[in-house]
């Protein structure tokens, strides 16, 4: 039986919930260029995808603000992803 993606990475923010953290907050920290994308990542999944034709850019200072408010919405992804299922 074939996994789909979004079972496997339920699987592996389960099992390594701090990895997937880490990894995420190390991505937030980065340089502008590269932080860029974990914050458009984690803004699509918290505040749903921007329209196709919006173009969004970060400035040093936007994204600083951003990154002082995103630990609270990957806290609330990650652990709507680890929750267990509902009976």
């Amino acid at each position: 039986m074939r996994a789909s993606v979004k079972a496997i990475i339920e699987e592996v923010v389960k099992d390594k919930r701090k990895t997937v953290r880490a990894s995420l907050m190390r991505g937030l920290r980065s340089s502008p260029r590269d932080a860029h994308h974990y914050l458009k990542l984690a803004a699509e999944y918290t505040d749903g995808k921007p329209d196709a034709n919006l173009t969004v850019k970060f400035d040093e200072d936007e994204l600083a603000t951003a990154r002082d408010t995103l630990s609270k919405k990957l806290d609330a992804i990650l652990l709507r992803l680890t929750k267990p299922p509902e009976e």
